[in-house]
């Protein structure tokens, strides 16, 4: 019996080693395989435990001390289709996946992760070569390096950040970092696997420069709304990217500096897209923020841009020269879309206009040859499938007569009008807000047109050598009128100037030769430099105010009421010299 006790004791200390080495299957979220510290919580030494689902694979979990649990690995049996449970059979809540729990399993096609789960440990699928996909919860907050190295057949992967963790920085910050093969952090981007094509990012605040640096596999990246900075080159060398999704154009929703699409692949200014946009890139979608002048000038690949409900305005020159775009749909929150923003789009046919829409400025479809409209009444239209004739771009011809224009119309689009000599009158419906720049420039037959008081604003130019025009009536509704509106209507004989409006602007009814007299009533604070000049026949300029006036040959002092010289508006006749005169004297009118 003496004999057999060394044995008996060697027996008990191998047993104790094996059930300590049975703890000790990974830690989450760290760099090297160690003790579990899942949540905090300190190393356990508990033994694992098992469980059989109905689809036969039983899992290892290790229990946390503190109701929770994560698992370790796979006891018995192993499906194709994974589905991790959210609790271990001994009620514990799963949190968490393990250091190489999953290592190797080349049968695994897909994994089921419950939203229980807040960390995936180091290596955690690495070598499962038969995954395709993969789908990580919102409520993951850490994935351990290299989790996914080695899944060579995985197509599409969709995370909550990029990364290690939402707060990563650096190379821990990168895409590629949960695929890297060992524990370095250089060139994480290298070790994405050839076969991953479409990423979707569901969470995070920011994507760090490089961020998807060189991921040549990728052809789709979707990334959201919660992110609130993109990197410089973040997506710089994805040379086989077809769509991309964006929470807004260039480095910031609201920045003023970096707002060109082509600054997240690494170029420096607007327009210069040649070698940093990919040829593959077709499709892309803005969720919001401003889309700024000249955005996507020159971006010759795209084919479709949606533009989201997020997005409030679109610059000048946005989309200038993208040769192959065909289809853009603006959304309901874009409310002005500017000059030029899609001059010389050659190709585009479609152009949806969200309802959001109020002003449309000259030439923004300029050079658009193929764009297909609606018609109406002797126009031209665009508009969306509740509302086709939103937007009234152009006369059917430039020797039209007259022009019903659709009652559901809200936009007149800048120089829709332009030069249709032949044009004697216009009835504008009570649907329209504004009146674009140089909408009826040049009209010079028009002999009277009905402003509605839906209008809150006359562009610039709008009415310009209106020659025939005899009387304008501008309603209380319109708050601004654009730089030279009017000019050189030289049979204007009748003018009257809402209670609303605030800013007449430069030149606004310069060289109206037949104007007698005006009344400018006591809403207006700014009249601007020669807005009257050469009136010849003004004799009488009432101010319904006739509080301290400025004069200033200064602009700025104008735009911010300060300096210039007191002048006396209580005498009408003097009124009328001051103004018509204004070139040779004063400028620019402001009271305070």
């Amino acid at each position: 019996m003496k004999k057999l006790r060394p044995l008996l004791l060697l027996a008990a200390l191998l047993i104790t080693a094996l059930a300590l080495v049975g703890c000790d299957l990974g830690g989450l979220g760290g760099e090297e395989p160690a003790s579990v510290t899942t949540g905090g919580n300190a190393p356990v030494t508990t033994a694992p435990t098992t469980t059989a689902p109905a689809s036969g694979t039983e899992f290892s979990f290790v229990s946390n001390g503190d109701g929770t649990c994560y698992v370790s690995g796979i006891h018995i049996g192993i499906d194709t289709n994974v589905a991790i449970p959210e609790t271990s059979p001994d009620g514990d809540r799963v949190t968490g996946i393990g250091h190489e729990a999953f290592k190797g399993k080349k049968e695994i096609t897909s994994v089921t992760i419950p939203d229980s789960v807040t960390s995936i440990g180091y290596a955690a699928f690495s070598g499962c070569t038969s995954l395709t996909s993969v789908t990580i919860p919102d409520s993951v907050t850490s994935i351990g390096g290299g989790a996914f190295s080695g899944c060579t057949s995985l197509e599409s992967i969709t995370l909550p950040f990029v990364g290690q963790s939402r707060a990563a920085s650096d190379s821990y910050a990168r895409f590629g970092y949960i695929f890297k093969a060992d524990y370095s952090i250089s060139y994480v981007n290298s070790h994405v696997p050839a076969s991953l094509k479409t990423v979707v990012i569901t969470g995070g605040t920011r994507i760090v420069a490089g961020a998807f640096s060189s991921c040549t596999s990728l052809t789709s990246v979707t990334i959201p709304d919660s992110v609130t900075s993109i990197g410089s080159s973040a997506f710089g060398g994805c040379s086989n990217l077809e769509s991309i999704a964006l929470p807004f154009v260039g480095a910031t929703a609201s920045g003023t500096r970096n707002t060109h699409f082509a600054y997240i692949f690494g170029a420096s200014d607007p327009g210069e897209t040649s070698g940093f946009i990919p040829s593959s890139l077709k499709t892309v979608v803005i969720a919001g923020g401003n889309i700024c002048g000249m955005a996507f000038c020159n971006c010759d690949s795209l084919t479709s841009v949606a533009i989201g409900d997020g997005v409030t305005s679109i610059g000048n020159e946005a989309f200038e020269d993208c040769d192959s775009l065909t289809s853009v749909t603006i959304g309901n929150g874009v409310t002005s879309i500017g000059w030029w923003a899609f001059e010389d789009c050659n190709s585009l046919t479609s152009v949806t206009i969200g309802n959001g829409v109020t002003s449309i400025d000259r030439r923004a479809f300029e050079g658009c040859s193929r764009l297909v409209y609606h018609e109406y009444g002797n126009a031209y239209y665009l508009g969306n499938d509740q509302n086709p004739y939103h937007a009234l771009i152009k006369a059917t011809s430039k020797s039209i007569t007259s022009v019903a224009i659709h009652a559901d119309t809200k936009v007149i689009y800048g120089s829709a009008f332009y030069c249709c000599a032949s044009l004697t009158s216009v009835t504008i419906p009570d649907s329209v807000t504004s009146i674009g720049d140089s909408t009826f420039s040049g009209c010079t037959g028009l002999t009277s047109v009905a402003i509605p008081d839906s209008v809150t604003s006359i562009d610039s130019q709008a009415f310009y050598e209106c020659r025939s025009l005899a009387s304008v009536a501008i309603p209380d509704s319109v708050t601004s009128i654009g730089d030279e509106a009017f000019r050189g209507c030289t049979s204007l004989t009748s003018l009257t100037i809402g209670n609303s409006v605030t800013s007449i602007g430069d030149e606004a009814f310069c060289g109206c030769t037949s104007l007698t007299s005006v009344t400018i009533p006591d809403s207006v604070t700014s009249i601007g430099d020669d807005a009257f000049y050469y009136c010849t026949s003004l004799r009488s300029a009432t101010f319904a105010d006739t509080s301290i006036w400025y004069v200033t040959s200064n602009s700025s002092n104008a735009a911010n009421m300060t300096g210039g010289t007191v002048v006396d508006v209580t005498n009408a006749s003097s009124n009328a010299m001051n103004l018509k005169d204004s070139y040779m004297y004063y400028m620019y009118w402001y009271k305070k």
